[in-house]
């Protein structure tokens, strides 16, 4: 985490101090946009990623991150969610445009991703993601309760704090 707090101060420091005139701006986390856009602002468009619930990531520990973040979406152009449930739920936070991009691998061929055959003596799927309800882990577990004795030989392992 901290490696990644380090590389965006590096890459906002850069962009001030050259005061670069980028023509689009897209931004994987909210806090790069408070990080990127409080003391600045660029005439460039600004597409926000939103890859959680939006609730969790706009009510966070510090009112006062969360209401510099809320005040500082309206200077977006176009939001990005990963799923079509989260443009309603954008609502509250956003008024502008949201469009639904999700994380997916299309695939036909069902052996594209990974062999599902029961020819190993073990297969196992990780989960790789915190472990909270926000993450839904129950649901993964749930769904793959349906499934287990279908699939004797695969496991699922949780890796997170």
């Amino acid at each position: 985490m901290l490696k990644n707090q380090v590389f965006r101060g590096i890459l906002f420091g850069i962009l001030r101090k050259k005061e670069e005139n980028p023509d689009l701006i897209i931004l994987a986390n909210p806090q790069d946009l408070v990080e990127l856009c409080y003391s600045h602002r660029y005439k460039a468009p600004i597409i926000q990623m939103i890859h959680n619930v939006p609730w969790h990531i706009f009510y966070r520990k510090s009112k006062t991150v969360s209401k510099i973040t809320l005040s500082l979406m309206k200077n977006v152009k176009l939001c990005q969610v990963l799923m079509p449930s989260f443009v309603k739920l954008m609502e509250p936070y956003y008024k502008g445009k949201v469009v639904v991009i999700p994380n997916s691998i299309p695939s036909t061929d069902d052996n594209f991703i990974c062999s599902y055959s029961n020819t190993k003596e073990k297969n196992i799927i990780i989960n790789v993601a915190r472990i909270t309800p926000i993450k839904n882990q129950e649901l993964l577990i749930k769904a793959f309760a349906k499934i287990a004795n279908k699939y004797p030989t695969w496991e699922i392992n949780f890796w997170g704090n």
